[in-house]
């Protein structure tokens, strides 16, 4: 018979060692707060003779002593009672066990984060498996988001249902990545769906958020909020204000409400209880609290890490505190705590809590929705669990139970828990308000507030008229922004405060004359430092400044790499367009220029076949030249004047150029790779064609490079200046153009007449064209139509692009390349340069296709690094083996010739010292007659005779 073992173990950090569920204690008298309980809370449990068919186990992470909602010591005994009802009404024929981790110290996220994964990872497959415990099925909490990540990857991995009730991050939205996690939490969803509602009620779209950026849920919902706010979509656009602060020491609030005041007439506060009442205090001393303001804070649920939200404190501000709270609402959970069964099942919690766990509830504490989470995920497996039994299906698989878990409706000591298809708790929140004459509520609620909106998270009910919002003396609510601006910065308010014409004209002289002499202040400081600019000798490199790399900087194959450039288009297309070159001199040690440090940062020289005039013109170039700023555009460092010695100095690339990357097999090129390459092509070459260049005009994927992060750089754009006039295509004689490889990239346009220095930018689409072929195929430019005899096919394949083919002759395109590609490509190269798409319309293209949708490219980024230090560390292991192989032939040979002892010493670089013997004894032998032997052998007969012997 199968037998499965629900064992809860839950993971706390306590002040006694770990101990088995059902060992009786030996302690006398209550427990001390943060301790654990030895005994179980069923001391009956298992019935004597009753046979069980099942063992599952279940692992539960909290923390222990500390502040947080479900710390062991509020949520502990809500824990032992679904357990017990899991076991008397749910799985009758499963066998119930339970036990505790702990580990001293871990009181808050901090120390959750640090331990929590570690305690339920060494359960599961270090002790569990020493004592003969079934596999675990279920995985709850642990408190915190940070944790929660964790675990939830780990959850994830182990194929685990994973329950929570307090981790709020928008990072659990991603399903693909959290699987099987349950979310029994408030989620930030359901509450900016709520907040929008009942500001877009409101007509509130310019909003102040204060927020406390060290609690975790003032933080999350701050962030979420701004964010959400920043990026809405759809007629009615946000205006929204962070204003973040740490509590330690702070004490601008003043400072920080007048920053709030300029922006906003709408301020939601994010903040604990007490905070929250400091802040409303200052806005009283400010004069905020007169009608012209409104505040709203929020209150996750009644908990004393939140605090009380009330205005009473028993001090000397009370009434202050009480005339500033007219104009905050609040908006909370719904107030379920008041219902009679909620009332019941929580004062079963409260003394568990105390007679276990050695927590006693504070009089007016209620018990918070995170523990009721706790209790519910733990019901809510055990029904899932039991269905899955029914079935026939096998226990053990989490996903199976995990998608039985979402999209079902049980009984709560809330009400009723509903969760959704995608495994998040459906929540309900109202907008409450204090009475504005007493600050007592107008009806018989909780803690002086009363319900102004609702939000039915069940129903999906939004209410605005519950009870109309009364403000202060009856006036109506301030408007989003104030006639005249927030801070009467309007003209037509000032000149309506100034009934005196005669100062109304001074005014505006006034105003006149210092615009006037702003206008020519700003001009002429404009032209100072332009001209300052122009003085600046940034640019200038010294020969002696760059720091020469030894060859053994860099592997050999990326030097081998980085000097066959000079061969292709990357540096150099022909003799006669070339403006790049690398150092190829006999001049001392310019070789090594190639490649060097300047300034700490590695640097590529290349020469010019001409002079470098320094003009104005080549001045203010630079200075232009210096503010183009792009993780696509290879950036130029500076220039070298030197009369020996004449460079252009740009940043290094170390993973060599687009062209090298394609032809290295090593290296695994897939559709995300591959995208991510394109994406960056296009990004550069649009914000190039955005610039002052307009254009590049030699574009190939030689001259893109790619940097250590894998990101792709387009370069050789700087000076089209000092490019040398474009030649087209000479058919009549080769000899004056061999390098026809450089016209592949080259558009039709530009085969036929003579292309500008810059190019253009129709002619750098169809360049772009061309490389993309060369990425999505891994191949050379016309690789289809390439023969043995290369330049004379370069000759013919440039030749027939040059005339007008109909169709044109153009690569051809295999059948793997995604459709999305193809028509982009087909686009770039058309006939005619005006029907060629634009950079823009390409990444617009780009962005909706669905390549986007096969992962996010920094994932596939650390994918494909991983990927290549693997491939790294393949080689490293290959060229390690035959290097120890070598060594090992050199040692036996070296045994063959000399003493073992002998040849050890010398190995290790050992003087051997001379030794003497008294006695010794020489052996001679000799063969008789070899002489006459050898001289009548073969070589062959003598070696044989010699091994015989």
């Amino acid at each position: 018979m199968l037998a499965v073992r629900l064992l809860a173990v839950v993971c706390l950090a306590g002040r006694v060692p770990c101990h088995s569920a059902g060992n009786v204690s030996d302690n006398k008298g209550p427990p001390l707060l943060g301790s654990v309980p030895r005994d179980d809370i069923m001391p009956n449990y298992p019935e004597d003779g009753k046979t069980y068919r099942w063992n599952v186990s279940i692992l539960v992470t909290l923390t222990t002593g500390g502040t947080l909602p479900t710390d062991l010591g509020r949520s502990g005994s809500a824990i032992e009672m679904a357990i017990r009802e899991a076991r008397r009404n749910i799985l009758p024929d499963v066998y119930v066990h339970y036990k505790i981790l702990s580990r001293p110290g871990m009181t808050g996220c901090p120390d959750e984060e640090n331990h929590a994964t570690y305690l339920i990872t060494n359960y599961a497959y270090g002790e569990a498996v020493d004592q003969g415990i079934p596999p675990v099925g279920l995985l709850v909490g642990p408190a915190c988001s940070v944790a929660t990540q964790h675990m939830g990857r780990v959850a994830a991995d182990m194929g685990l249902p994973l329950v929570n009730s307090q981790a709020t991050s928008d990072y659990f939205d991603d399903m693909g990545i959290f699987k099987t996690l349950t979310r029994l939490a408030y989620t930030m969803y359901t509450l900016d769906a709520f907040s929008f509602r009942v500001l877009d009620a409101l007509n509130y779209t310019d909003v102040a958020v204060i927020y406390d950026e060290v609690m975790p849920w003032s933080q999350v919902t701050g962030q979420v909020f701004y964010r959400t706010m920043y990026y809405r979509t759809g007629p009615i656009v946000m205006v929204p204000h962070q204003l973040p602060y740490k509590p330690a020491g702070f004490t601008n609030f003043k400072g920080m409400l007048e920053d709030a005041k300029k922006v906003s007439r709408m301020i939601l506060v994010m903040a604990p209880a007490k905070v929250v009442r400091t802040w409303m205090l200052t806005a009283y001393d400010l004069g905020m609290c007169n009608g012209d303001y409104i505040f709203i804070t929020y209150e996750w649920f009644r908990s004393p890490y939140f605090g009380d939200y009330t205005w009473r404190n028993g001090d000397a501000r009370d009434e202050d505190a009480r005339k500033a709270y007219r104009v905050l609402l609040k908006i909370a959970s719904t107030e379920f705590w008041l219902n009679p069964s909620f009332q019941k099942w929580s004062a079963e919690v409260k003394e568990l809590a105390l007679s276990r766990f050695g927590y006693a509830y504070g009089q007016d504490e209620t018990v918070a929705p995170a523990v009721t989470g706790m209790h519910d995920g733990v019901i809510l497996y055990a029904l899932a669990l039991n269905e899955t039994l029914a079935a026939g299906e096998d226990h053990l698989n989490g996903t199976t139970i995990t998608r039985r878990m979402w999209g079902k409706t049980i009984p709560s000591p809330e009400g009723s828990l509903n969760v959704k298809k995608n495994g998040v708790k459906d929540q309900s929140f109202v907008l409450v308000q204090t009475d504005n004459s007493t600050g007592s509520s107008w009806s018989p609620t909780a803690n002086g507030w009363s319900t102004v909106m609702s939000y039915d998270g069940i129903t999906g009910i939004f209410r605005s008229d519950v009870r109309p919002i009364v403000w202060l003396d009856g006036k109506p609510l301030p408007p989003n922004v104030p006639a005249c601006g927030f801070q009467n910065e309007k003209l037509s308010c000032i000149l309506r405060d100034n009934s005196s014409t005669t100062v109304i004209a001074v005014v505006l002289a006034v105003l006149i004359v210092g615009v006037i002499i702003a206008v020519i202040a700003f001009f002429v400081n404009r032209k100072m430092k332009f001209e300052s600019a122009l003085r600046d000798d940034w640019w200038r490199i010294g020969f002696d400044e760059v720091k020469r790399r030894n060859k053994t900087d860099f592997s050999s194959k990326s030097l081998k790499s980085i000097r066959s450039r000079k061969s292709t288009v990357s540096l150099q297309e022909s003799k006669h367009e070339s403006i790049f070159s690398l150092s190829q001199t006999t001049r001392g040690d310019v070789m090594d220029l190639s490649v060097g440090q300047y300034q700490g940062i590695l640097v590529f020289a290349k020469t010019l076949d001409c002079r470098i005039p320094v003009t104005r013109d080549l001045l203010l170039h630079l200075n232009r030249l210096r503010a183009i700023h792009h993780d696509n555009l290879n950036r130029v460092v500076g220039i070298c004047v030197d009369p020996t010695f004449e460079a252009i100095f740009t940043e290094f690339c170390v993973k060599q150029s687009l062209s090298d990357l394609i032809h290295n097999e090593r290296i695994d090129l897939d559709w995300s790779f591959k995208f991510s390459l394109v994406s960056d092509l296009v990004a550069g070459m649009e914000f190039l064609h955005n610039s002052f260049l307009q254009s590049h005009g030699y574009l190939h994927s030689s001259n893109c490079v790619i940097d250590g992060r894998f990101v792709l750089k387009v370069t050789d754009f700087h000076f089209p200046m000092f490019r040398s006039k474009p030649s087209t295509l000479s058919v009549n004689n080769t000899d004056q153009e061999p390098n026809y490889k450089s016209f592949l990239w080259r558009a039709p346009e530009h085969l036929r007449v003579t292309m500008p220095l810059n190019g253009t930018q129709k002619g750098d689409v169809y360049s772009t064209a061309i490389i993309l072929q060369e990425i999505t195929m891994r191949t050379d430019p016309y690789c289809d139509h390439s023969s043995t005899d290369h330049q004379q096919t370069d000759f013919q394949i440039v030749t027939r692009v040059a005339k007008l083919e109909d169709p044109p002759f153009r690569p051809n395109l295999t059948a793997n390349i995604p459709k999305e590609i193809v028509t982009i490509i087909r686009g770039c190269w058309y006939e005619q340069p005006e029907d060629r798409m634009t950079f823009r319309s390409i990444r617009m293209n780009l962005k909706n296709s669905k390549l986007t949708k096969e992962g996010n490219i920094m994932d596939n980024l650390l994918k494909r690094m991983e990927k290549y230090a693997q491939d790294l560390e393949a080689l490293v292991a290959e060229r390690t083996g035959a290097f120890f192989e070598e060594k090992k032939k050199a040692e036996d040979l070296l045994y063959q010739v000399m003493p073992k002892a002998i040849a050890d010493v010398l190995k290790v670089g050992g003087y051997i010292p001379a030794e003497a013997f008294e006695c010794v004894t020489v052996y001679f032998s000799d063969i008789v007659g070899f002489i006459a032997l050898s001289s009548e052998s073969t070589p062959f007969e003598i070696v044989d005779l010699l091994n015989d012997v």
